[in-house]
């Protein structure tokens, strides 16, 4: 939980500094970021306040993250679930898979005071040491598990693909002998009053979670579900974000809007999805998508 870390309220000055070159694309922003990262000057942990239910720490050296930031992170899918919370009375849990340092969980705790527990699910365990300690900042019933979500219960393995070696992009391959945990929606024993909001960021595995989901959905009163639809991932898995979307369907019919992945201060318009046409052949634009699916 980063205790031997210094907690401040602000970030350092430097981190300031290139955060205000870069945003002017200023020659040599990022390498001057990079060379205090090597110094140790960003060896801190920033505690952002959002408002009265949340909190979050970040920890600049790895990630390297302004208020702005947090705020604006995927600001059109968060306000499109948020939207659609709006006026509902009754009790809500957030499963948040793939929760990584707990931004989402903060932001729609934050957000929709229906949200009354929170279950953030992280595989890393660097990541999961933070959003331990995030988890417990939030004005909710909320714990973090380390442990990646899919349609079994037991073991497996993160891997990275071959694009990339960041941690965001590793995926999961069922180990019986593997060393990351892995468990369903199905087996968290959620109330029957309680809607559900689902938020699905696993590198592929959207639509393994949704299997394991299906009773938790099919019995809540109401759901909200957003996973991503990447390309690459697609190309990947040879998985059509469509089947994904029909597998979801299957549970209860359901409204449903794409938006693009993206950190913007302005929530960009949602637009309908049709199910008879692959769907990267609707949406070019971008590699990364949200598709968010409430139910009727």
């Amino acid at each position: 939980m980063e205790h031997h870390k210094e907690v401040r309220r602000t970030p350092p000055l430097v981190f300031q500094a290139t955060r205000w070159l870069q945003s002017r694309q200023v020659r040599g922003a990022y390498r001057l970021e990079s060379f205090a990262r090597t110094c140790g000057w960003l060896d801190v942990v920033v505690r952002y306040r959002l408002g009265s239910r949340a909190a979050i720490d970040v920890p600049l050296s790895r990630r390297p993250y302004a208020l702005r930031d947090i705020l604006d992170y995927e600001r059109s899918a968060l306000s499109l679930v948020t939207a659609q919370l709006k006026g509902i009375r009754r009790p809500t849990v957030l499963y948040d898979c793939g929760a990584d340092v707990g931004v989402v969980s903060a932001r729609l705790v934050q957000a929709c005071p229906q949200i009354q527990r929170a279950v953030a699910f992280e595989p890393n365990r660097e990541s999961f040491e933070t959003l331990v300690n995030n988890m417990a900042l939030l004005d909710a019933e909320a714990r973090a598990e380390c442990a990646a979500v899919s349609d079994f219960s037991g073991r497996g393995t993160l891997v990275h693909p071959p694009h990339s070696s960041h941690d965001h992009a590793a995926y999961l391959v069922p180990t019986p002998t593997g060393d990351v945990e892995v468990t369903t929606i199905d087996a968290q024993a959620t109330p029957p009053e309680f809607g559900v909001v689902l938020k699905i960021d696993v590198e592929g595995g959207e639509e393994a979670v949704l299997r394991g989901a299906k009773r938790t959905l099919e019995r809540a009163p109401f759901f909200i579900v957003s996973f991503e639809a990447h390309r690459t991932q697609t190309e990947r898995t040879g998985v059509e974000p469509i089947d994904v979307l029909r597998r979801l369907l299957d549970a209860r019919p359901c409204d449903v809007q794409v938006v693009r992945s993206c950190v913007s201060e302005i929530p960009e318009s949602p637009k309908p999805v049709r199910l008879d046409v692959p769907f990267f052949r609707q949406f070019t634009g971008a590699n990364v998508y949200n598709i968010v699916a409430s139910s009727r």
